[in-house]
């Protein structure tokens, strides 16, 4: 199957920028909503028609679940903590990263296991990074960089690139008490499938796994965003100066 090339894009990224990273020395939509396909109820009988209440339903289903994504938009401006957790046989390995968003710049403030502080910004393909409290960065440049992969984030919006027979199960419920519409795709050949969970208020990822035969391998997390959007100063390279230089 095909619909595997974006996952792994995303980590093959990821991996890249880690490696790169380790060897050197909200403002929130007032309305956020999204219009959903929706079925109306009749009444069973002309007897209680007028005592009756249409009652508009959220239907998602594998069918419908791509349209009702393509009405769903990321917030310009905000801010949020994620937590990647990566499974093997016999350990797990913990990633929680403060990401911050504003004007097409990300922020991306990860704790390592040593307790230090990577901190890296992205636009356009240019990413500077730092640690700690240092006062010199590393500039690195590719096309092909995003922000999905630097957070190590699925990019949800690939769901609606699949064939609507790789999407085996799409719902919309609470998860974690926020709504979301939940979208899980076919085992591939080789034993994989995925999970998202995108908040329908923000417009987010707001959860994702990946199994292998059953298991997770990979689980991915996030808070709701924030209500004041992050200050413009979050977005500095550690000298003052802005990012991304001119």
């Amino acid at each position: 199957m095909k619909h595997r090339k974006p996952f792994y894009a995303f980590i093959a990224i990821g991996v890249l920028l880690l490696i790169a990273m380790l060897s050197t020395p909200y403002m929130l939509r007032e309305d956020n909503t999204i219009t959903l396909p929706m079925r109306t109820t009749e009444s069973e009988s002309d007897d209680n028609k007028n005592d009756s209440v249409d009652l508009n339903i959220l239907s998602i289903t594998p069918a419908t679940v791509q349209a009702a994504i393509s009405t769903l938009s990321r917030p310009a401006s905000y801010q949020r903590t994620q937590t990647v957790v990566i499974y093997w046989n016999g350990g797990e390995s913990t990633t929680i990263a403060q990401v911050a968003v504003r004007a097409g710049i990300t922020r991306i403030d990860t704790t390592m296991k040593d307790g230090t502080v990577c901190h890296t910004l992205l636009c356009n393909g240019t990413s500077a990074v730092w640690y700690d409290n240092e006062n010199t960065w590393v500039t690195m440049r590719a096309e092909e960089f995003s922000a999905d992969a630097l957070q190590r984030m699925p990019t949800y919006e690939a769901v609606l690139e699949l064939d609507v027979t790789q999407i085996l199960q799409a719902e919309y419920s609470m998860y974690n008490d926020v709504y979301c519409i939940y979208i899980q795709t076919e085992q591939d050949l080789d034993g994989y499938a995925e999970r998202y969970w995108i908040s329908t208020q923000s417009g987010l990822l707001y959860a994702a796994e990946r199994t292998l035969n059953g298991d997770v391998i990979y689980r991915f997390s996030a808070s709701e965003p924030g209500i004041d959007p992050p200050d413009e100063t979050v977005f500095l390279l550690p000298d003052g100066s802005r990012f991304p230089q001119q």
